[in-house]
């Protein structure tokens, strides 16, 4: 299974992607459009970069060095890939480069990872859910029938409660997905970079649309949901 972490400029993506993987794997900057190539970890005993390469055809392969692998500047599409020690079998995580940002080439790569991917995981904010090209870019994913996560992060799990749920109903009606699962992860910085951060999960969609009653459940491991 393999699952994207996709998503605007500057909004956790690879601090989630951290998570996910249990290791520091893909560098966390504030800066944004940060990450400009994937970084692809495979789970423990499928270290066959012959079958990566089919998989991410577009994608040059380069062996992982560090997590500053993905934030060097080249006009080659580089996907840095290792195994990575904590993901479980038949796993493989990938973190997206920004889908929004500046720095155009950015798009064409997230695109094609969009395209192998079996699983999105769409991350959102207050300041990106109704971005207009964080909107187009998961329009094409649902017009691709691409399975959906949203994670929302930086949330003041008390202040937005009202809130988040319309955040969440406009997404999906301006873009037309149907999230398989809805996450909340609060502003903590401290708990994000010691790779603690909690994931909240909601409530899932309601045929009707967003349950505006949904409230956050005891703190899960997404990695052991994926």
């Amino acid at each position: 299974l393999i699952v994207a972490i996709v998503g605007g400029t500057n909004i956790g993506k690879s601090v989630i992607f951290n998570h996910l993987a249990g290791e520091v794997a893909s560098a966390a900057t504030p800066l944004a459009a940060g990450t400009k190539h994937p970084v692809c970890l495979a789970p423990p005993g499928h270290n066959d970069p012959a079958l990566l390469g089919r998989l991410f055809e577009p994608f040059e392969l380069q062996p992982w060095r560090g997590p500053d692998d993905a934030v060097q500047e080249s006009a080659s599409n580089w996907l840095f890939w290792r195994v990575g020690r904590n993901v479980p079998g038949r796993l493989v995580l990938v973190d997206a480069p920004d889908i929004d940002s500046d720095v155009t080439v950015n798009w064409g790569r997230a695109r094609a990872i969009r395209q192998t991917a079996d699983v999105l995981i769409a991350v959102l904010t207050q300041q990106k859910y109704n971005d207009a090209a964080v909107k187009e870019f998961f329009r094409e994913a649902v017009a691709s029938d691409k399975p959906i996560v949203v994670a929302f992060n930086f949330c003041d799990l008390v202040a937005d409660r009202e809130y988040w749920p319309q955040w969440l109903a406009q997404f999906c009606g301006e873009t037309g997905a149907r999230p398989e699962l809805v996450y909340l992860m609060p502003y903590d910085r401290e708990a994000a970079n010691q790779l603690r951060l909690p994931f909240y999960r909601v409530d899932s969609m309601a045929e009707t649309g967003v349950d505006s009653a949904m409230a956050a459940a005891p703190a899960t491991c997404l990695r052991e949901e994926l």
